[in-house]
């Protein structure tokens, strides 16, 4: 009866836990994520984070084509745009995120001279934390799905970017309550990054 008490105790923590982080991370990045380019200030970088341009369940990887399809849009809509800045993962073995992603907007009409591959970008927090030191001084325009703009945008906002969030369209098969049960945990090891690497830089 002990221990069935002392799990319960420990199951409840952890959940309180991880409901605190995910609303932390939500409620402090809600006003600087955009769905429309209207709305975004005269940024001159946007920064893509990648999504590999495979899916091995899937016939498309939707994570992967709606970012390029929002980078394209604020390429060809946002005016003060002069750069995007694809970042991904180059494994020689398998794919190569960045030139993917550079090629799908080349395909798709944008000048390959206005993008610029960052290889440094394995997961969001590695991307991130190359841009704070690649483009300390710049304000991004940061384009993903929203969930992944919550913790993007809270790495980036603690290590110094100034930065906002465009929108890409989200995924439709991943949604709801599996969405929600994903990203208690990913936002959690977003916090466990930031926790270290605050540590490291103390």
């Amino acid at each position: 009866m002990r221990f069935i008490r002392f799990f319960v105790i420990q199951f409840i923590c952890l959940a309180a836990l991880l409901l605190a982080i995910y609303y932390e991370i939500q409620s402090d990045t809600k006003d600087q994520i955009y769905s429309e380019i209207k709305d975004l200030p005269a940024y001159r970088f946007a920064f893509v984070l990648g999504a590999g341009s495979n899916q091995t369940f899937a016939p498309e990887n939707f994570a992967f084509t709606n970012r390029m399809k929002a980078a394209k849009q604020l390429a060809k809509n946002h005016g003060p745009l002069e750069k995007i800045i694809v970042s991904g993962w180059k494994d020689a073995e398998r794919y190569n995120e960045p030139y993917e992603m550079k090629k799908y907007l080349v395909q798709h009409g944008i000048d390959s001279n206005f993008i610029e591959t960052d290889y440094a970008g394995k997961r969001t927090f590695s991307s991130i934390l190359h841009a704070s030191k690649k483009y300390p001084n710049s304000e991004l325009i940061i384009i993903s799905q929203r969930e992944h703009l919550e913790r993007a945008i809270y790495l980036a906002k603690n290590m110094g970017i100034t930065c906002v969030g465009f929108e890409a369209k989200k995924i439709e098969h991943l949604s709801g309550t599996k969405l929600f049960f994903r990203e208690l945990f990913a936002k959690l090891k977003c916090m466990i990054d930031l926790t270290v690497y605050r540590f490291k830089n103390l």
